[in-house]
């Protein structure tokens, strides 16, 4: 798999990283995998880093998931923060189609601009 899971218990989220080369397909995969882990353990906030990945998304495939945030029931208060590559387009669109969709996110350059907007809620 091209990403890796963990869960930071003390600062209190998930922590998702990509690598190589992903594809919808592997969004949706550690997405699913990243909020099973979010629920079993109680947390209301993730980091996402695809700032060492290729991201192999469509704009289709972007806004599809983008939009597919809402089906999934996240709870309420619950905040994503996104590390991406300077040059990463199609993860700032999804940042603005996802949160007009309702998702808390914001993407950051740099990892600790994101932890510390996550440890503000």
């Amino acid at each position: 798999m091209p990403y890796e899971i963990t869960v930071n218990l003390e600062q209190g989220f998930a922590h998702l990283v990509y690598s190589g080369m992903v594809d919808l397909a592997q969004r949706i995969s550690a997405r699913e995998e990243v909020f099973r882990l979010v629920k079993e353990h109680g947390l209301c906030r993730s980091l996402v880093d695809t700032s060492g990945s290729d991201l192999r998304l469509t704009m289709p495939e972007v806004l599809k998931f983008a939009n597919s945030f809402r089906e999934l029931g996240i709870p309420r208060g619950y905040h994503v923060a996104c590390v991406i590559a300077p040059h990463d387009q199609l993860s700032s669109m999804l940042e603005v189609a996802a949160s007009t969709d309702g998702l808390n996110i914001r993407v950051f350059i740099r990892e600790a601009d994101a932890i510390a907007w996550l440890q503000a809620f």
